[in-house]
């Protein structure tokens, strides 16, 4: 079973301040990107005025939910984000006759926050309505990327989701690892997110985190600066242990799955590293670069 949530975000008069950071009485956390007020649409329907994104945490996941917002010159997006940080869906938004959006998703993986994008300063946040799953269950990421326009906001996701827990050891090359982070950038933009780590997105509360903040700001480096690279045939890439300084990827302490990256070791052409994955439990992870993998 579930229960039904229904936000307005009427939540005053026309020109009462809204904090950038506050909860609903339903329990819908609001983050905009800075303080805003209660602006009107029409004489009687008004919301919070958002210049540029807002996202929205729910209280519990959600497998169907539909917002709404005035959306003036421009048509946002909205980011459907899963629990673990990965992405359920991204939707381009139609706009009507009256400049109003609405967007949803529904039978989707459990959503726990979305991401309403791109209002360029006239953006108008009304209302959400949401199915709150009573019982938590796993979130599963999006599976096909194959619809899915890879512009610079998805591609600093993919980035951080393969590198966003590199660290650099004391005396690393900061960079080679900038170097390393736009060769996948320009990797997801040629292979159009196929074949890569599902988009990943921190939450507000973990972009507190000075590691976390950078990591994803250096992935948006990446993400902008790889825009109109071309990789050419240089399409795949493994972040891995390896025992002779990168040159291949080792089979200890455990192999990698898929056993093209040892059948295709001729064709590395460049690596990075060594940095520390704490997932990987070394200190001995690289980049590894390869071109002309079939």
């Amino acid at each position: 079973m579930g229960r039904l949530i229904l936000v307005n975000f009427a939540i005053g008069a026309v020109g009462t301040p809204v904090a950038a950071d506050f909860k609903t009485t339903e329990g819908i956390r609001v983050i905009l990107p800075s303080p805003s007020v209660i602006k009107p649409v029409s004489s009687s329907r008004v919301g919070i005025a958002v210049l540029s994104d807002v996202e929205l945490e729910l209280p519990a996941i959600a497998k169907y939910i539909t917002v709404a917002a005035y959306a003036g010159a421009d048509s946002p997006r909205v980011d459907y984000i899963a629990s673990d940080g990965s992405l359920v869906a991204s939707h381009v938004t139609a706009k009507g006759a009256d400049q109003l959006v609405q967007d949803g998703v529904s039978g989707h993986a459990p959503v726990a926050r979305l991401i309403l994008r791109g209002f360029d300063g006239e953006g108008i946040l009304l209302n959400l309505a949401a199915l709150i799953e009573d019982e938590q269950e796993k979130a599963t990421a999006l599976d096909d990327l194959s619809t899915l326009a890879v512009d610079s906001v998805i591609c600093q996701a993919i980035v951080y989701g393969e590198s966003g827990t590199i660290e650099l050891l004391k005396g690393s090359d900061a960079p080679g690892l900038a170097e390393a982070r736009r060769f996948i950038a320009g990797v997801a933009y040629k292979r159009s997110g196929q074949g890569l780590a599902k988009p990943k997105y921190p939450t507000a509360d973990e972009l507190k985190q000075p590691f976390i903040k950078k990591a994803w700001e250096l992935c948006k480096t990446a993400a902008d600066d790889a825009v109109s690279d071309d990789v050419k045939t240089c399409k795949h890439f493994v972040i891995w242990y390896s025992d002779d300084d990168g040159k291949t990827p080792s089979k200890s302490p455990k192999p990698i799955q898929d056993p093209w990256p040892y059948d295709q070791v001729d064709k590395i052409t460049a690596h990075w590293g060594p940095y520390k994955v704490n997932e990987l439990g070394k200190s001995n992870i690289f980049v590894i670069k390869y071109c002309g993998v079939p």
